[in-house]
């Protein structure tokens, strides 16, 4: 998965005051992280200008958008998984 420059000091800056404070809620700090590098994506405009439109429910737009996002986490925590157990088993 690609991550922007701003997105990884973010990251790293979340990551640092979690540790600080002794948080030990891994859950928390890729929530947050992820929330605050989300902020004014492409996708959350794309999603506000699907909102805008008076034929489709806001329902609708809040599910579709939420699980277009589950499914591309998914697919990038299965390709980073598939791509460790490839490392471990051919040794690489």
């Amino acid at each position: 998965m690609v991550t922007s420059g701003y997105k990884l000091v973010i990251l790293m800056s979340i990551n640092l005051w979690v540790s600080r404070i002794g948080c030990g809620c891994p859950e928390l700090v890729i929530f947050v992280a992820e929330f605050i590098a989300e902020l004014g994506d492409k996708t959350q405009l794309a999603t506000m200008l699907f909102a805008t439109d008076k034929d489709v429910s806001k329902y609708t737009v809040f599910f579709a958008a939420s699980a277009a996002l589950i499914v591309a986490s998914a697919i990038g925590v299965l390709v980073e998984r598939v791509r460790d157990y490839l490392r471990t088993d051919i040794g690489a």
